[in-house]
């Protein structure tokens, strides 16, 4: 039986990644929103930019959309309404850029994704989104080109930008 990775094993992978590249893995970092404390798994930071990545372990059917606010999710013929992981994604992100901001920290590019650990024969997504990862192509996206780009992002000025906000 396929158990869904735990989200530390996906940081670890990208630790692994970022150790090859010389880049930073910031991970469970804690910053303030309008409305409150957010949580991201995992903040990526290379010259390319930044790669916001929350990851999920639901199984079952879920039901959604981008814009809608809660998500439906069907478990053993029970439902259960969740938050829109991705619009919880944008508003990370936008913490993220007035941290960047207060700090001086300008023209980084940042790309947000939720990545469901499932396999696609344990969780299965009834819509389309270009900000949600599956488990199974991870490895693959990780390899684009675009993470060996050259943006002259600071490393170490984003990182410490990040780790001060918190």
């Amino acid at each position: 039986m396929f158990a869904a990775p735990k989200k530390e094993k996906i940081s670890a992978v990208l630790k692994r990644f970022a150790r090859r590249r010389k880049h930073r893995l910031l991970t469970d970092l804690k910053i303030q929103g309008k409305n409150g404390s957010l949580e991201i798994d995992n903040v990526y930071i290379g010259e390319f930019g930044v790669l916001v990545l929350d990851s999920f372990g639901y199984e079952g059917e879920l039901y959604g959309g981008e814009k809608e606010p809660r998500w439906a999710l069907y478990e053993k013929k029970l439902k259960s309404p969740i938050e829109n992981p991705i619009i919880a994604l944008n508003e990370k992100v936008d913490a993220i850029r007035r941290i960047f901001a207060k700090e001086g920290v300008y023209k980084v590019d940042i790309k947000a994704y939720v990545l469901f650990r499932q396999k696609a024969s344990k969780l299965r997504i009834n819509f389309q989104s270009p900000h949600i990862l599956r488990i199974e192509g991870f490895r693959k996206f990780l390899s684009d080109k675009s993470f060996e780009c050259d943006r002259s992002v600071r490393i170490e000025k984003v990182a410490e930008a990040l780790e001060k906000a918190q």
